[in-house]
């Protein structure tokens, strides 16, 4: 228990003390946004909801979904795991975290494009820039979307390979 306390009191060495403070203005962060979301009501269901319906963002709505559902299938794995092998979860992070982020982005894309897709900004944006905005979002889904999938597997083969590394060779 003394070790939990000196993590705590960023008392265990510089790598800890650094990954606790990252975690506290990372947690930080994150509760004052949603705090905000929730506050302005602008929860991202609803928006999700909304983008499915507008032209041309079906497409890219539903494969994100399906990358959505995918991690979340990969975290329930984990975690039926995590109780005969706790060091899982360690191990997962990374690929956890960049599943995490490629969606995150997919999100700002879809956001993107459904800010392009309303009347409006169709009367006052460029139609070039709106051209490339549509193309740049094809582009990177494409591309890094079906890394979530990749990521995911990665997620669900274990950790056999990288828990066997010697600790004082980390």
């Amino acid at each position: 228990m003394s070790a939990i306390f000196s993590a705590l009191l960023l008392q265990a060495g510089y790598n800890t003390a650094l990954v606790c403070v990252g975690a506290a203005l990372l947690g930080a962060a994150a509760g004052a946004v949603g705090a905000l979301v929730m506050l302005r009501r602008r929860s991202l269901a609803t928006d999700a909801a909304g983008h499915a319906t507008l032209p041309g963002l079906d497409v890219p709505a539903r494969q994100l979904e399906a990358a959505c559902h995918r991690v979340a299938r990969a975290l329930q794995w984990l975690d039926a795991r995590r109780a005969e092998d706790p060091d899982a979860v360690g191990a997962a992070a990374y690929d956890v975290l960049s599943a995490l982020g490629i969606l995150y982005v997919g999100w700002n894309w879809l956001e993107i494009l459904a800010a392009v897709s309303q009347p409006q900004a169709l009367r006052h944006a460029d139609p070039d820039t709106v051209q490339i905005k549509r193309a740049l979002e094809s582009i990177w889904r494409e591309r890094q979307l079906p890394l979530v999938d990749a990521l995911c597997q990665r997620i669900e083969s274990g950790n056999l390979g990288l828990m066997a590394i010697p600790d004082e060779l980390v």
